[in-house]
């Protein structure tokens, strides 16, 4: 997140080549499908429930990864990562379909390190969580408890999607074909 969001994203706002949270950028392949426009909604809104997961978490760790395999030049902490798993080019995003597609070819790398990190979270929030209410008070207990933490997910990505997207794109919104400096008026 730190790198991704805070370094990335908000040091390089509005750039073409250096924000990785660009909506316009990232939802190109939306865009140039041979869709009626009608289904290209149909998915945005599908995306909806699922964004974080599907395209902030393995983005976030595309990243992560390049900024280690930077770091690992001049630190020693960061020297053992030599590869992103992530193998998109520096302007693409990273999303669920990317590591499917790579499975599908015979790499298991972009899944296994997003499993890595989506698999305790869906383990703590989906398992651990709703378990003592099974074992307490039965099987409807435990499907209600469970029911409302996968509802409260989708809710909750619905929700930040609408706020955030629709404040990260738009014609008002500047963009920068060339780094904005620091201590310059554009900045």
């Amino acid at each position: 997140w730190d790198v991704e969001h805070n370094n990335l994203h908000h040091y390089k706002l509005g750039e073409v080549h250096g924000d990785p949270d660009l909506v316009e950028k990232n939802l190109k392949d939306l865009r140039d499908k041979q869709l009626p426009l009608p289904l290209k909604y149909a998915e945005a809104v599908g995306v909806m429930p699922i964004w974080k997961w599907y395209y902030y978490a393995p983005n976030t760790l595309k990243q992560l990864y390049s900024s280690q395999i930077k770091r690992g030049t001049t630190n020693k902490k960061f020297e053992h990562v030599t590869e992103n798993p992530f193998d998109v080019e520096a302007d693409r995003p990273a999303t669920v379909g990317v590591c499917w597609r790579a499975l599908k070819n015979g790499n298991p790398k972009p899944a296994a390190a997003l499993a890595k990190v989506l698999a305790p979270y869906g383990v703590y929030h989906f398992v651990l969580l709703p378990t003592p209410f099974f074992l307490l008070g039965g099987p409807a207990m435990g499907a209600t408890a469970l029911a409302n933490a996968l509802l409260a997910e989708l809710l909750t990505n619905t929700h930040a999607f609408i706020t955030i997207v629709t404040n990260h794109c738009g014609r008002d919104v500047y963009k920068f074909e060339t780094p904005v400096l620091p201590k310059t008026d554009e900045f």
